[in-house]
Formats: C-alpha cells, structure tokens, sequence
C-alpha cells in the first residue's frame, strides 16, 4: 500500500508540472538569410520605388548584390554592398556598408522568417538612428517586401 501511495503522489506531482516555456521565434542571422530574394514592394516614404521595374536581391556571405531588370531590358549588375546584421538587437538590425567595408551606407532593421524577409532602412547618418517601424515610413525611410526565390 505505501508503495502505490509513493507511486501515486509520485505521478501526482508529474502530471501537474508546469508546461515548458515555448522558445522564442529565432530571429535569421545572416547565413540563413543568404540566397536570392524577389522584391515584391519597394517603398520610399509613401512613394514606389519599383517604377515597373523587377528587382531582387542576392545575399552571399557578407555581401548583398541588387540585381534590376528594366521593362523590355536584360537583368543587370547593381549595387554590391559588405552587409552585417545583428540578430539579437530588438528589433534585428543592420548595416550595409560600401565594398570595402569601411563606409556605413545604410542601416536599418529586419523581420524575416525562412521565405520573407521585411527591411526598413535609411541613408546612414552620424548618430545611427535606424527606422524600426514596419507599418509607419518617415518620407526618407525605404521599406523593401522580399521573397526568397525557390531553390535558394
């Protein structure tokens, strides 16, 4: 009889333990942001910035190469800059810097999951104050929508 009272108590306090903690979303670092992503929107301010154009971006280790296609033109090369991000900043942030690596060009932040990638930016400044809001442009903030293209 004592055992099964141990036993019972035993499975008593088992059953009622507190659920786990859910883990956090993990927030993409930049190894898993590489690959080629399609711009779906491209604002400044309340403006389009797409004009009709198609545009996607290549994330390859540290660099983020802009690829644009022209209405009736082939793809060309556009600007390639040395990219860093900070994932554990709230919100995810980062910085893209001229080829060399050496002048800030634009910093922002990020929300991304593993097929959408959401980034609001602006032209870097002195006291690196970065856009955070999503929903909200200022009229020099950029905002770019991106799909990851399939198989990358």
């Amino acid at each position: 009889m004592r055992h099964f009272l141990v036993l019972l108590l035993t499975l008593g306090l088992v059953g009622f333990a507190p659920a786990p903690v859910p883990k956090p979303n993990k927030v993409l670092d930049l190894p898993a942001l590489a690959g080629s992503w399609q711009l779906s929107r491209y604002l400044r301010g309340d403006k389009d910035s797409l004009l009709g154009r198609n545009m996607r971006i290549s994330i390859q280790n540290n660099t983020c190469t802009f690829f644009v296609t022209d209405p009736g033109q082939a793809e060309r090369k556009g600007s390639t800059y040395v990219m860093k991000v900070d994932p554990t900043a709230k919100p995810p942030m980062f910085s893209w810097f001229s080829q060399d690596g050496k002048t800030r060009q634009f910093v922002g932040t990020y929300k991304a999951d593993r097929n959408k990638l959401i980034i609001v930016f602006v032209v870097a400044n002195l006291d690196d104050s970065r856009p955070t809001d999503f929903d909200k442009l200022g009229p020099l903030d950029y905002l770019m929508e991106l799909t990851r293209l399939p198989g990358s």
